[in-house]
């Protein structure tokens, strides 16, 4: 078996206080160059140099026009079955002889609502209309 070259044991020579001799790094042989500033733009091809850039125009920023919505709150209430009772907090005159749900929404639908959200528990106008739907149509300019 061939004997294991000894290690200096470097670590001991930190820590030990009885050496107490700051390590200096070793100055490097050959100066170091500054470093270079950065660009964000990459270099260009010599292709791309020989070609001339297209011109620009200026950019014109318009925003696309979103539509504008009317919506609407319906509350149902059941009367022998559920019909609506309040739309948008106004009651209906003589709501107990309205039109029963299913006619309601074709009515809507063919008004140009279109159904967006439905919620069932809660009471908005009056103390039985647990069931509500609501609509959105885009708004006539």
């Amino acid at each position: 078996m061939s004997q294991r070259k000894q290690t200096p044991d470097i670590l001991a020579e930190i820590l030990s206080v009885d050496n107490a001799v700051p390590l200096q790094p070793a100055p490097p042989a050959v100066p170091l160059p500054p470093p270079a500033p950065q660009t964000a733009r990459r270099k260009a091809s010599p292709k791309a140099a020989a070609r001339p850039a297209p011109a620009r125009e200026p950019a014109v920023q318009t925003e696309p026009a979103s539509p504008l919505y009317e919506y609407l709150c319906v509350s149902f209430q059941r009367h022998h079955t559920w019909k609506a009772r309040y739309v948008n907090g106004a009651e209906l005159a003589h709501w107990m002889l309205g039109p029963e749900l299913h006619d309601f929404v074709n009515q809507m639908g063919d008004d140009g609502w279109e159904l967006c959200a439905a919620s069932a528990g809660e009471t908005l106008y009056g103390p039985n209309d647990t069931r509500q739907l609501f609509f959105k149509r885009t708004q006539a300019e």
